[in-house]
């Protein structure tokens, strides 16, 4: 976890947008210093928390279950989404560079 983003290593790896800074240090999430303990799926529920630390983490344990696209050493996000998306109604959550042009 960390100010800007958190990731997950499970079966792949996972990366969210780190929301809900904690202001002091401190206890920032329930299991602290045990998280590595807990399976993917254990991790994926902190997403429905209120506290929004935790949901970060639910959101990267829920993205590193997804296996990458085949030969994904160099992707476009943007070209992806719009190609797998196409027709449908598709939900971005987290923070993302706007260079979409």
């Amino acid at each position: 976890m960390g100010i800007s983003w958190t990731a997950v290593h499970g079966k792949y790896c996972g990366l969210a947008k780190t929301y809900g800074v904690p202001v002091k240090h401190g206890n920032y999430t329930r299991n602290m210093g045990h998280l590595n303990r807990l399976t993917t799926l254990e991790l994926a529920e902190y997403a429905h928390s209120w506290n929004l630390v935790e949901a970060s983490l639910g959101c990267a344990a829920i993205s590193s279950m997804i296996a990458p696209p085949a030969n994904s050493t160099d992707i476009n996000a943007q070209t992806m989404i719009m190609e797998k998306g196409a027709g449908a109604n598709v939900v971005i959550v987290g923070a993302f560079p706007s260079r979409i042009g």
